[in-house]
């Protein structure tokens, strides 16, 4: 029985020991690449982000800035208009994967800057989806509204938040607006949205939203008058 036992707790111990060393060199690793991706974003080499593979576990050190800093990379190269549907799906899985990741985005030294990377992503998935069609661009805009949800959960009263919620819900209404007769709840929905974005214009005013949310508050106050809504 001794014997059996002290077999158990070397076995044990090796498991241990090689479980820290596992979770060591997955660190050395990820920060490693890290510091790469870092020095390749200040010389603003994106092309070079994008094709590295990160393949990192979500618990080694990092892991999200990685998928931070590709799904950034692929969003500039799609801004600047070169494949920008391969890199606006790049853009979207990255940032999505990189903002499940992160538990602290305020650390000693910097701030991971949350608000913009769910606007990044929600930009990447609006244009996107506009690149799209069929039951692929719906289901790129179901994306959009529930990651719009989430970014105005975790940034209440951001005006970028309630712009994309509320271009992606004009966006499923597109249909409705074709075939009213089917949609019965349609004004209601139409003076919903209003009503939503008239209570962010004062936050949007004289920021980067404001053109936007005055361009889908126009939108939707002309749908709203074609329906000829009360």
């Amino acid at each position: 029985m001794s014997n059996s036992r002290g077999i158990q707790f070397s076995i044990g111990t090796l498991l241990l020991a090689f479980t820290f060393l596992l979770g060591g060199c997955c660190a050395l690793e990820t920060q490693r690449s890290l510091e790469h991706a870092k020095q390749l974003a200040q010389k603003q080499d994106y092309t070079a982000i994008t094709a590295m593979k990160v393949s990192c576990e979500e618990s080694c050190d990092g892991c999200n800035q990685l998928h931070l800093l590709k799904g950034d990379a692929c969003y500039r190269l799609a801004k600047q208009g070169q494949e920008p549907v391969k890199n606006y799906s790049c853009a979207a899985t990255e940032l999505t994967t990189g903002i499940q990741q992160t538990k602290q985005w305020q650390m000693e030294t910097f701030n991971l800057n949350r608000p913009q990377n769910y606007e990044n992503l929600c930009e990447s998935l609006r244009n996107w989806r506009d690149l799209s069609k069929g039951s692929e661009a719906d289901a790129i805009d179901a994306r959009l509204l529930q990651t719009a949800q989430e970014f105005r959960s975790a940034e209440p009263g951001n005006a970028c938040a309630t712009y994309f919620l509320n271009n992606a819900r004009y966006a499923q209404l597109h249909s409705c607006l074709l075939h009213p007769d089917k949609c019965p709840s349609l004004c209601a929905d139409l003076q919903a949205m209003l009503e939503q974005l008239n209570d962010a214009a004062p936050t949007a005013s004289g920021s980067h939203c404001e053109p936007n949310i005055q361009e889908i508050k126009k939108e939707v106050a002309k749908a709203k008058e074609l329906m000829s809504c009360r």
